[in-house]
């Protein structure tokens, strides 16, 4: 059983509300509005509608079963309409497997039926306590009142004599406060803590050189100082901010006056480029000679100097002549897709992508970007991001009251495609 079978909406009567909708042929885009739900709410309640036996669905397209019709027969809130209710959660294949003794003389407890929810579907504790909540109170809507229908079945009696026990009012007082309540993830393994290395700021406004050979005694570049984003919940992702977004470029350059046994090195002043150490130099290949290439990892849109040598067969530098030569590296941007299956989600939960990027809110769920909904338990968003970008990113649930509760394992990595742009960067030689 998946999550989303599970019941979420508390409300019978927004069921049936949803359930008129469609008998009426409202249009999917447009059944919130009909039903007086939210967009969320209305996926939600869809789903409760289907686990009830009222409603189908066939790929994306929703339809009213015979006994969604039976229901819409009955007058809302009467009698007949709670025994109609009775009727579709005893018969319900989904009710039966996970909440067989709803309907019972003796009310399922909370734990009981928390543990039976959880153990069908797989929920967190949570989670699967919330929807035992939603359950409970399905059962309070289909049963009669005594004090108005006298003739019910014994089965169903409540004496009216025995006032509310504490256990109703605190029950009465959880299903109010469900909605609020974050997930735990229980148990949860400690994710490993990513770190971020820090970019340094390139140099762009070196003096000319003169002589052939780089400078090589530069001051040190003063390394940017990085902030961990405090954590409590072991969840939560611990990281270090970088300065500039890295992105991978494959360098290329022509160069026909060598020999075997020769290779060509590239060096910059950056720490990517060896910092002008020949013995960091980066290395080309010529698979393609006279072609040399190579991919380096550089900050996008930075302005550094570099400088190209013939490394012979002893191990002695033939440099490129002229000064150091200059390089701004492209920062174009390219759009993102991001799609998640989620349905540990309650009405007022908001799932959030939140990255090492200032455009992913620089790991505060508080900046990051909320997924939409429109298809729950899809949870989907477009993000701009710098083209070849490598990054880091992960998953947070930001609920109603603020408190955010973050997905499960360790943070997830991705390299974002360069677009029109294939991350090639010309050098002469």
């Amino acid at each position: 059983m998946r999550g989303v079978d599970v019941p979420t909406q508390g409300k019978l009567s927004k069921v049936r509300a949803i359930v008129h909708a469609l008998q009426q042929g409202v249009e999917r885009t447009v059944l919130h509005d009909a039903a007086g739900l939210s967009k969320r709410e209305t996926s939600y309640t869809l789903h409760a509608a289907r686990t009830l036996g009222w409603t189908l669905q066939e790929d994306e397209a929703w339809t009213v079963t015979d006994a969604g019709i039976e229901l819409l027969r009955r007058q809302n809130g009467s009698p007949e309409e709670q025994q109609w209710i009775r009727k579709c959660i005893e018969g319900s294949p989904t009710m039966d497997l996970m909440a067989p003794a709803l309907l019972d003389v003796e009310a399922p407890s909370v734990k009981t039926l928390t543990e039976s929810v959880a153990g069908v579907s797989g929920l967190s504790a949570s989670t699967a306590r919330r929807r035992a909540l939603t359950l409970l109170s399905w059962r309070d809507q289909a049963l009669p009142n005594v004090e108005e229908n006298t003739s019910a079945s014994p089965l169903f009696l409540v004496p009216t004599e025995l006032p509310n026990t504490q256990a109703e009012a605190q029950l009465e007082q959880e299903l109010e406060s469900a909605l609020l309540e974050p997930d735990v993830i229980v148990d949860a393994e400690p994710i490993e803590e990513p770190v971020l290395a820090a970019v340094p700021e390139p140099i762009i406004d070196a003096e000319p050189i003169i002589d052939a050979e780089p400078i090589i005694d530069a001051e040190p570049i003063e390394e940017i100082e990085t902030a961990t984003v405090e954590t409590a919940p072991i969840e939560e992702p611990v990281v270090h901010e970088p300065d500039a977004p890295i992105t991978s470029f494959k360098l290329e350059v022509e160069i026909c006056n060598t020999e075997p046994g020769d290779s060509v090195v590239l060096l910059g002043n950056l720490p990517q480029l060896g910092d002008w150490d020949a013995n960091n130099a980066i290395e080309l290949t010529a698979h393609n000679w006279p072609i040399w290439s190579a991919n380096v990892l550089l900050p996008a849109g930075a302005t550094l100097e570099y400088k190209l040598a013939i490394r012979k067969s002893d191990g002695s530098l033939l440099w490129q002549s002229g000064d150091n030569k200059t390089l701004t590296t492209p920062n174009n941007k390219v759009a993102l897709r991001f799609n998640v299956e989620h349905e540990d989600t309650t009405v007022g939960d908001t799932v959030v992508l939140v990255g090492g990027l200032p455009e992913l809110g620089n790991w505060n769920p508080i900046n990051g970007i909320d997924l939409g909904a429109h298809a729950w338990p899809q949870w989907s968003t477009t993000v701009t991001l710098p083209a070849g970008v490598s990054l880091e990113y992960k998953l947070a649930t930001r609920h109603e009251n603020g408190d955010v509760s973050w997905h499960d394992g360790p943070n997830r990595t991705l390299q974002a495609p360069y677009g029109e742009n294939d991350g090639r960067i010309q050098l002469n030689w």
